[in-house]
């Protein structure tokens, strides 16, 4: 099945070049692109794609802003960063709100095709580069806070997309129960969505 793309970045050159590369892959394709936040969010309103490959610095909406808008808009849209800014407090923020994959401008196109294949199979992706900046945080910043049994459990399932419908059956317990323990793990670890949850898990090799 093709791979969907909604392509953003202000400067054209990189649209285009980013649009010949994916062009050459048969399993993906580039459907729109656009030049700034605002016209991205705006073109959700009658567009839907698999992934959205966008700078996080772009006239109109951008950064944190913006991915919440996407999140909102399209959440059952996955979001790329393709960007040239190396902050790694900025890139665990990303993360840890929902952004699917963080790929550096000077890391190569085949990191953002490894990317896209790897988030349109709902696994998280960090190119080399990135990961090299996550890998420079103090290990104690990168250690789990301390997770319960149960917590680590359902961690585990969320991962591998499992309803809290599902995971309370599984676990033989209330879906209410689920959802506390879901609160509290968002909570401990800092992170506002499941995207989050599950590439924190990632980071932190949880899932091992």
């Amino acid at each position: 099945m093709v791979t969907s793309i909604l392509l953003a970045d202000d400067h054209k050159a990189i649209t285009d070049g980013v649009e010949k590369t994916l062009g050459k892959e048969i399993d993906l394709s580039v459907v729109k692109v656009v030049h700034d936040g605002n016209k991205l969010v705006e073109s959700l309103a009658n567009l839907k794609v698999d992934v959205i490959v966008s700078d996080m610095a772009m006239p109109g909406l951008s950064g944190l802003g913006l991915l919440n808008e996407l999140n909102q808009k399209a959440p059952n849209t996955k979001v790329i960063f393709l960007s040239m800014h190396n902050d790694v407090e900025l890139i665990r923020t990303y993360l840890h709100s929902g952004l699917w994959a963080y790929v550096l401008k000077d890391s190569g196109l085949d990191e953002l095709i490894k990317a896209i294949r790897s988030i349109k199979s709902s696994i998280p992706y960090n190119c080399r580069s990135t990961t090299k900046l996550l890998k420079t945080v103090k290990e104690k910043d990168l250690l789990a806070p301390k997770l319960t049994k149960r917590e680590l459990q359902i961690i585990k399932l969320i991962a591998k997309d499992q309803k809290i419908k599902t995971i309370a059956e599984l676990l033989n317990v209330e879906p209410s129960t689920i959802e506390t323990h879901k609160k509290n793990i968002f909570r401990k670890i800092g992170v506002n969505s499941s995207v989050g949850l599950v590439s924190f898990a990632y980071e932190n090799r949880l899932l091992s």
